[in-house]
């Protein structure tokens, strides 16, 4: 990785108080997190399915950490295994972004 963008891939991997800042910082309210899943259907179904498990489960953490300033939309599930993300839904306390955020949210996001 070119050492140029090693601050920015930190800045996009922080999910916690870096990011909260930024967001003060810029006038950002809502942010709506979602992830570009490139290459993992290159994976084997076993390393796709710990894979995205735990990208699902650090989201779900940040987003309990911070319900009002983090939401997200679909994430990508294993095609060869979805059955262990049935639940993740239920488990991140926010099922989707417009299951999640009140009329309101949605009428400032879509502006």
């Amino acid at each position: 990785m070119h050492p140029s963008m090693q601050h920015v891939q930190s800045q996009l991997l922080d999910l916690g108080a870096g990011r909260i800042r930024a967001m003060d910082e810029g006038g950002v309210d809502l942010q709506v997190l979602s992830l570009a899943a490139i290459g993992g259907d290159t994976l084997s179904a076993s390393d796709q399915t710990a894979v995205f498990r735990g990208v699902h489960d650090e989201l779900a953490s940040a987003i309990q950490a911070h319900p009002d300033r983090l939401k997200h939309s679909a994430l990508p599930l294993s095609k060869s295994q979805p059955t262990p993300f049935a639940n993740w839904n239920a488990r991140s306390g926010c099922p989707a972004l417009s299951a999640c955020c009140s009329t309101d949210d949605q009428r400032q996001i879509h502006r």
